[in-house]
């Protein structure tokens, strides 16, 4: 059970060679973090990190799809999920139609394609 001050992330997706895994991540010492996700914000990004940037390294990756996102957290000792809707959605940030483009089905499901 994750407790205050405590974030956890779990993560489930099929790798480049078709394998299906799930990596947990525990952080400990996260001030203000609370268990039942009162006042938490999560941003949900897909990016290439270049150093220096540069927008025509030719790197790329394609078909990085979002789907069935769900939110959890606790009421009690209750962990309760949520899908990831329209209501946990703040807002989108603009991109490059050049470099990126972005298959939107719905606030939890997209497909991202990023070529620099």
């Amino acid at each position: 059970m994750t407790n205050s001050n405590e974030c956890t992330l779990a993560v489930s997706g099929i790798t480049t060679s078709g394998e299906q895994l799930t990596t947990t991540i525990v952080r400990s010492g996260v001030s203000g973090w609370d268990k039942s996700g009162t006042g938490m914000r999560v941003k949900r990004m897909t990016t290439i990190g270049q150093k220096p940037e540069n927008m025509n390294t030719g790197s790329y990756i394609k078909n990085v799809r979002w789907h069935d996102i769900t939110l959890g957290y606790y009421s009690g000792s209750n962990l309760i999920y949520s899908s990831w809707g329209s209501g946990q959605t703040g807002g989108y940030h603009s991109v490059p139609a050049d470099k990126v483009s972005v298959n939107y089905i719905g606030p939890g499901e997209e497909t991202v394609n990023i070529q620099l």
